[in-house]
């Protein structure tokens, strides 16, 4: 469960995630690290997130007992859309991790696993929430969307109350927080994106099929040509 007694903040940092990953050992599981800029921040792949002053840029570490994953992922997409449609913003996932509304991306999800020998040692979530910030042309914010600024701290304490609600709930029948997912995906079963069809959907793949010939993909940048 997250608490707020467990936040730790930056005015800048290199990455949230990274932080989080080389001190994990003496950090308490639920800890959040908050940064008002990243310098440099991830997304999936290797991809560089602009963390400029104004988005809500944070990570959660879980060292207690450990779900899959992607449970992480959905669970934090999940409580984002919550969150957006309060203010109205009818926003989807874009598989497997981004969040976006009309077309421009508003969110990304970054899960990373720590792992010793095999054995999973921790999970680490990393949140980037455009809110008032300054995004690229292919971003959008929650201030563009709703012409209003917003008090980052506040949102934040929103999302801890709501990730509390749906952990409780969605960690006893996870196939439910699954189905939510999907539900609330872009691109779903038997959609053609340039001329690829989707067979099958899971959290970590995508099976799609032109002519007689199927892949596997592992992000859908790969049909989008980015």
């Amino acid at each position: 469960m997250l608490e707020k007694s467990k936040l730790i903040c930056f005015d800048k940092i290199n990455s949230t995630n990274t932080y989080v990953k080389e001190n994990y050992k003496n950090l308490d599981n639920g800890t959040i690290v908050l940064a008002k800029v990243q310098t440099q921040g991830r997304g999936r792949l290797g991809r560089v997130w602009i963390s400029q002053e104004g988005g809500l840029w944070f990570s959660i570490l879980f060292k207690k007992n450990l779900k899959y994953p992607n449970f992480y992922t959905k669970l934090s997409a999940i409580t984002l859309l919550s969150i957006l449609k309060n203010l109205k913003i009818s926003a989807k996932i874009k598989w497997p991790n981004d969040i976006f509304f009309k077309g421009k991306k508003l969110s990304g999800i970054l899960t990373e696993i720590i792992s010793k020998n095999g054995k999973v040692q921790a999970i680490v979530v990393g949140i980037g929430l455009n809110v008032n910030n300054e995004t690229p042309p292919e971003g959008t914010s929650v201030s563009k969307v709703t012409g209003k600024k917003f008090e980052i701290n506040l949102i934040l304490e929103i999302f801890i109350n709501k990730f509390n609600i749906y952990y409780k709930f969605f960690r006893l029948f996870p196939f439910l927080l699954t189905i939510a997912w999907k539900k609330n995906l872009i691109f779903k079963r038997n959609d053609t994106i340039n001329g690829y069809k989707i067979k099958k959907i899971t959290s970590e793949y995508l099976i799609v099929q032109k002519n007689d010939f199927k892949k596997k993909i592992s992000s859908i940048h790969e049909l989008e040509g980015g």
